[in-house]
């Protein structure tokens, strides 16, 4: 069985927006005693595009809810959830204060390669 080391490389490009009317110093320390300390609005948007990057922008995101996601030309990217009747609906309610702008996603990534060589095993014990 050949065996590979792969490393895979992915890059994606957001907008996220911060309303410092929403996200205050104070909502910060607030969110920060249930999450993890956040300085300041630069580190909140790099926490929300990691956890975009990672999850997928229509998923609940903890923390934060949903968020008002648009394609680069400005165009709503819909988000689909059950409701309380365990129906699928179009996600209406998102976090306040933020908003995410999708450039590119998934769409540029390489890989580095390397074949592992397994040694063998000398059969005179």
């Amino acid at each position: 069985m050949k065996k590979y080391s792969i490393d895979a490389v992915r890059t994606d490009n957001y907008i996220v927006e911060i309303d410092e009317s929403v996200w205050t110093q104070a909502a910060l320390e607030g969110w920060g005693s249930v999450f993890f300390d956040m300085d300041d609005t630069k580190e909140l948007a790099e926490h929300i595009a990691y956890l975009v990057m990672r999850e997928g922008y229509q998923k609940f995101l903890e923390g934060f809810g949903y968020l008002y996601t648009q394609d680069e030309d400005g165009r709503h990217l819909k988000q689909w959830a059950r409701n309380e009747k365990g129906v699928l609906a179009e996600v209406i309610d998102f976090s306040p204060g933020v908003k995410l702008t999708i450039i590119s996603a998934d769409d540029d990534y390489t890989f580095e390669t390397e074949e592992q060589l397994e040694e063998k095993e000398d059969s005179n014990g």
